[in-house]
């Protein structure tokens, strides 16, 4: 499994001299709401298929009563969930719900994440890996050919921000420059949807290439965005393909 989970760390900045006392220094802790709370019981029991599609959710006095809180927070909790495509709310019917494959989200992927402990399974790298596949690989046939082997400032400027990472070996820097790389690709596609699908899969695109920068080295990352920015600026599509090709593969290994 792949971790992208987030990491909570508190750097306060502070440095202990020898024999002097460290002042007391509070750190806030983000407590639930009732309607988080509420909002992840309810999700929880659907992906887990102990709330049924179709099934029929009580009124939310009554949920209000079960659990405690406030209609207030019921509602909020049921407006969400729909937003999410967890359930669908038929006026003067009633809360059901929804099969979420169907009706769902990107954000019902990240509660899906999160029910997860935040780690990627098998099936989920496998779906995350096709459909950048599906948006990349097009990609870089539609953008070479409008780039005509003009040079590209943004293209430029990315892969000069990746040597440095590499440089200073910062591994985090250059996963965002294998980021932003890719989805100026997506840009210069002049698809307008695209570069908006991949923005919406940022938080789990960035631990990937961590990740891989992590098994293979940083080398390889450098390695695979000179490859690529090369690739383009000769204008083979096929070669681009294969470095994009290959690195994907290499998430799925």
């Amino acid at each position: 499994m792949t971790n992208v989970g987030y990491n909570y760390s508190c750097d306060c900045g502070l440095t202990k001299s020898k024999g002097e006392n460290m002042p007391f220094v509070p750190i806030k802790i983000k407590v639930p709401t009732l309607k988080e709370l509420l909002l992840t019981q309810l999700e929880d029991q659907i992906i887990l298929g102990n709330l049924k599609i179709g099934e029929k959710l009580p009124s939310e006095r009554e949920m209000s009563q079960q659990f405690s809180t406030s209609k207030t927070a019921v509602h909020d909790a049921i407006c969400e969930l729909e937003r999410k495509g967890f359930v669908e709310v038929v006026p003067r019917k009633g809360v059901y719900i929804a099969d979420y494959l169907r009706t769902g989200t990107i954000e019902t992927f990240y509660s899906l994440l999160r029910f997860n402990g935040g780690k990627l399974d098998e099936n989920m790298t496998k779906s995350i890996v096709n459909l950048r596949e599906y948006i990349e690989l097009p990609s870089i046939e539609h953008a070479i050919r409008n780039l005509a082997g003009e040079k590209c400032q943004a293209l430029d400027d990315i892969l000069q921000r990746g040597k440095q990472a590499h440089a200073s070996g910062n591994p985090h820097e250059l996963a965002e420059c294998l980021f932003e790389f890719t989805r100026e690709m997506c840009i210069q596609s002049e698809n307008l949807i695209t570069p908006m699908l991949f923005n919406a899969f940022k938080p789990l695109t960035i631990p990937f290439w961590e990740e891989s920068l992590r098994r293979n080295g940083i080398d390889y990352g450098m390695r695979v965005l000179e490859e690529y920015y090369d690739a383009v600026q000769n204008q083979d599509v096929e070669r681009a393909k294969r470095v994009v090709g290959s690195d994907l593969n290499n998430f799925l290994s």
